[in-house]
């Protein structure tokens, strides 16, 4: 029990499995394959210049390309058979004219999905909450992002103190995850 800064243990118990969301949730391209299917490898530099460029509204999904077909097998006979996908993340507009436009400049195997946050507003929350993670009185042992989802906090007990610490624009956008939570009462 943690009540006005005094932690008691009262109940002890091993710790239990947490389910935790996948970075990255899809196990397939999550588009439709275009007429013919996916042919070709994607230009991955140019793919990143854009997205960097348009941070504000896109997130390059750096490390998940799809090789296809999904039962290749990592096997020089199977090299040249293997096509890539692309995903890039889509934080605000319009998703179906996010395609569309990534697809004219960079060919068909370019997939929009719809995302939490861009780079940009990740960067900005990182920005905004490293020197309180720095800061070891704060107990934060851990900040991660993923686009699909807020940027992770793992502390180790959350307090009233604390969390008036956190700039109030970044609260939208960070999950809070403590070990420990005060009682009320």
């Amino acid at each position: 029990m943690y009540r006005a800064g005094t932690l008691a243990v009262t109940q002890q118990q091993a710790q239990t499995p947490q389910h935790s969301e996948a970075l990255f949730p899809y196990e397939t391209p999550p588009c439709a394959a275009p007429p013919g299917g996916w042919k070709g490898h994607p230009d991955n530099n140019a793919i990143g210049d854009y997205i960097r460029l348009h941070s504000d509204r896109f997130n390059y999904l750096t490390g998940f390309v799809y090789s296809y077909p999904p039962n290749a097998k990592w096997d020089p006979a199977y090299i040249s058979y293997h096509e890539w996908v692309i995903v890039v993340g889509v934080s605000s507009g319009n998703l179906t004219h996010a395609q569309q436009e990534l697809q004219s400049r960079f060919g068909p195997n370019v997939c929009a999905v719809p995302i939490a946050l861009s780079s940009e507003q990740i960067l900005t929350v990182q920005h905004a909450i490293t020197p309180l993670a720095k800061d070891s009185s704060n107990h934060i042992y851990m900040t991660g992002a993923s686009a699909f989802q807020p940027v992770l906090v793992k502390l180790t007990v959350l307090t009233e103190r604390l969390y008036a610490k956190f700039p109030i624009a970044a609260l939208t956008a960070i999950q809070l995850d403590p070990w420990l939570r005060p009682v009320n009462g």
